[in-house]
């Protein structure tokens, strides 16, 4: 199966029901014929009524010609639930709040431009009440949304029309997504003609994220995957043993305000179990090859690009790195390994330059070379703000993998506060945050201080400290904090939240490896590595400072 192929089985999982606006909605009707209760009683009761129907009136009646109600039979054909709603001659307010429920939960919205028409004697512009519909389909902020924008007008003229309100990404493939998409967003969208297909409509959204948001299919993909293993174990779960339940919180003492978050773990873990033995389209590596392949078809690397990178990203070896990527020999064969369906791996593609260098190459240099390639793409798409591009998105993504949001008066365990210029780590077990009277309201906190990261530093492997990225919201940029195992104090709940400020809060497993590794150093014993090791290492030391 094609790449293309499996990301559009992956949208259709995903984007399974939809709704269409337009003003010229109208889908075939038929009408059943009146019978008293008189004649049911003498109906047999295999008679197939419809066979009686009578036809649909000539203004019901769907002209195959007709898009919006060809579009809703395509749709259907393909398994989406769809709900067709025809624009009418009310106020747009009031047709808003109708529709505002129903698009709260719809992942495609196919809406017609000029929805004006159906207001003959109406001023408004064409796209006016089409805006309204974007807006409200935008402010809930959950899952992936696409919305279709069609027209008989030109598609850039549209595209230009929204413009001030959405982010046009790529004007070629009339591509749209939110504004300010830096720490994610939910809804995306095309504009096209009329002459629109449901099987169109699913090759674009994923020929578009195919080039744009790779990441974003995997996830469609796992939360497909992840769908199917709830429904799974909800069937299991849906068993009578509540009095097994109940013995279980006499016997084992938990309290009843404490059952939904056992139930709610059980359940998570069931769910995680049945997950991982579902299988996962595996593309985001052929993915990757082919952009780095075309990037070096369409132009050979010089030495001013690798001088620019170099400025960012210092590596070792500089004279045999360089050397090889200028060679035109090295990189035309660089170009046939990625273009080979045998490479299906990172470990794969090193060992392959090293073949093709004869060897003559350390791992360490490989890794770089992959590195330099890696980045070459977006490096060439955004030289100029290319490392502030790099910053925001490991800030994101630190975020995103090492922290959660919780109350800002909550001490919780992996809490951090600011106190003055320091910084304070809440190291309290999660029994005793949970309940603070056992520690007589009394938390214990490693005092960190913030540092410049150096290779070392990143490294984390001190034994008498923990070095980790914050990530500051007000600056949107990660700072480097070095925790002291041997600068610990205990603080009270009244002067926490009276003297310092809650910056965000360490995910369970990270701060657990940190209290591990804190255990470790009060009784001097060799402990294991921490669970997240900061991944900058040596070539991302000048990007991150």
């Amino acid at each position: 199966m094609s790449i293309q192929e499996q990301i559009v089985g992956i949208v259709k999982r995903y984007f399974d029901n939809a709704v269409i606006v337009d003003d010229d909605l109208n889908l075939e009707e038929q009408s059943l014929p009146e019978i008293t209760d008189e004649e049911l009683v003498s109906v047999p009761d295999d008679l197939g009524l419809i066979e009686y129907a009578t036809p649909a009136s000539a203004k019901a009646e769907l002209i195959t010609r007709e898009q919006p109600g060809l579009l809703f039979r395509e749709l259907a054909k393909e398994g989406i639930v769809t709900y067709p709603y025809r624009y009418q001659r009310t106020a747009d307010e009031i047709q808003l709040r109708w529709l505002s429920s129903i698009l709260r939960n719809a992942k495609l919205l196919f809406l017609d431009w000029n929805l004006e028409e159906a207001k003959p004697e109406s001023s408004s512009v064409a796209g006016t009440a089409s805006l309204k519909i974007m807006e409200e389909y935008s402010k809930v902020r959950s899952g992936l949304k696409c919305a279709v924008i069609y027209t008989q007008a030109d598609c850039i003229e549209v595209l230009d029309e929204i413009a001030p309100h959405f982010q046009i990404i790529d004007r070629e493939n009339y591509f749209f997504q939110e504004k300010n998409a830096e720490e994610g967003n939910s809804l995306f969208g095309f504009v096209m003609n009329k002459e629109i297909q449901a099987s169109d409509i699913m090759d674009r959204i994923g020929s578009i994220l195919l080039k744009d948001k790779s990441i974003s299919l995997h996830i469609l993909d796992s939360v497909h995957r992840l769908e199917q293993s709830i429904s799974n174990v909800m069937h299991r779960f849906n068993a009578p043993f509540e009095k097994i339940i109940f013995t279980q919180m006499v016997s084992s003492e938990i309290d009843s305000k404490d059952m939904p978050a056992f139930l709610d773990d059980t359940l998570l873990s069931d769910v995680l179990s049945e997950h991982s033995k579902i299988s996962a389209t595996n593309f985001l590596f052929r993915l990757k090859k082919r952009e780095i392949s075309e990037s070096l078809k369409q132009q050979a690397i010089n030495q001013q690009e690798l001088e620019a990178i170099r400025n960012h990203i210092p590596y070792k070896k500089k004279e045999l790195i360089e050397s090889k990527l200028l060679d035109s020999t090295f990189t035309t064969r660089i170009i046939e390994l990625l273009e080979s369906d045998q490479l299906d791996s990172i470990d794969s593609l090193k060992s392959r330059i090293l073949e093709v260098s004869a060897n003559q190459m350390s791992l360490d240099s490989v890794r770089d070379i992959i590195l330099i390639l890696m980045l070459l793409d977006e490096f060439r798409r955004n030289t100029v703000g290319f490392k502030e591009t790099f910053q925001k998105q490991t800030y994101y993504l630190t975020k995103l993998l090492k922290y959660f949001r919780t109350d800002r008066n909550l001490i919780d365990t992996g809490s951090i506060w600011k106190f003055k210029n320091q910084y304070m780590l809440c190291i309290t077990p999660f029994c005793d945050t949970y309940r603070p009277e056992k520690v007589n309201f009394t938390y214990k906190f490693i005092v960190g201080n913030e540092i410049p990261p150096t290779e070392k530093l990143l490294d984390n492997k001190e034994t008498n400290s923990a070095f980790i990225s914050v990530p500051i919201e007000e600056s949107k940029s990660l700072i480097f904090v070095k925790w002291d195992f041997y600068n610990v104090v205990s603080v009270d709940k009244d002067s926490v939240l009276k003297d310092m400020q809650k910056i965000t809060t360490l995910k369970k497993e990270y701060v657990q490896n940190i209290i591990n590794r804190y255990i470790g150093y009060q009784a001097r014993a060799g402990v294991n590595e921490l669970f997240y090791k900061e991944s900058y290492r040596s070539h991302f030391v000048g990007l991150l400072s």
